[in-house]
């Protein structure tokens, strides 16, 4: 099946999703007064297709992913795997995983901000992503820190596995070569990068011309990359 095989094929599932309304998102708000949750009508862009002449299907895949962004943090990690597969199956029919909304900023952006990993790492895997312009600010502020604190089986898996995402994504986003700017933060994100491959700051150094060869530490291999190695005489 080629690649536009796939891609419609993908689109055909997604109307299908969108017709029969098998699939949901909820948002929950409240304060100490009380609480309400709505609906998020992720798929509403592609049911307008049909009756709008100005609507593509492109704005209305991108639309739709950015809807996808939205909703409360999955309760199960039956859930979390449902969301994460529409948010895939949303990307092979053609969304791009770049898509920037003004007030919303990128969909990366919007990941981020719901604190969903799997949304996020389902970015990265598209061969079209490229780095946000929030990049830096992610990488500033990334805390989200291992929480295997629960009160049933289930929660104690959907914390493992989101944190499982955490790690993939920053590996990830080193595999890619999207490096903080900021020493400091490289340093904090390190040992990630090491628990899944030992031997990753190695690979990379066999990648890079001449510059790096003097390049013995993590750091030191990261400072070249990024243009800050001084050369020692």
């Amino acid at each position: 099946m080629t690649k536009e095989d796939k891609r419609i094929v993908a689109f055909k599932k997604l109307l299908k999703l969108a017709k029969n309304g098998s699939f949901d998102i909820w948002e929950t708000s409240g304060d100490i007064y009380g609480s309400r949750a709505w609906e998020t009508d992720c798929f509403k862009p592609l049911r307008e297709l049909d009756c709008s002449e100005e609507k593509t299907r492109q704005q209305a895949l991108d639309e739709t992913l950015m809807n996808l962004t939205c909703g409360d943090f999955p309760k199960t990690s039956k859930r979390m795997e449902e969301e994460r597969k529409v948010i895939h199956l949303t990307l092979l029919a053609g969304a791009n995983p770049n898509y920037y909304r003004y007030h919303l900023g990128s969909v990366f952006n919007s990941f981020w901000n719901s604190k969903k990993g799997y949304g996020l790492l389902e970015l990265l895997k598209d061969d079209r992503f490229e780095p946000p312009r929030e990049l830096q600010d992610f990488y500033e502020s990334f805390c989200w820190k291992p929480v295997f604190c629960s009160f049933s089986n289930e929660e104690f898996l959907l914390c493992r596995q989101e944190n499982r995402n955490r790690a993939d994504l920053i590996y990830t986003l080193f595999q890619k070569g999207m490096y903080p700017t900021n020493p400091k933060v490289f340093e904090k994100l390190e040992p990630i990068v090491l628990e899944r491959d030992p031997d990753f700051f190695n690979k990379k150094k066999k990648e890079v011309l001449t510059k790096l060869q003097r390049a013995k530490t993590p750091i030191q291999i990261y400072n070249a990359i990024m243009g800050k190695q001084k050369e020692r005489q």
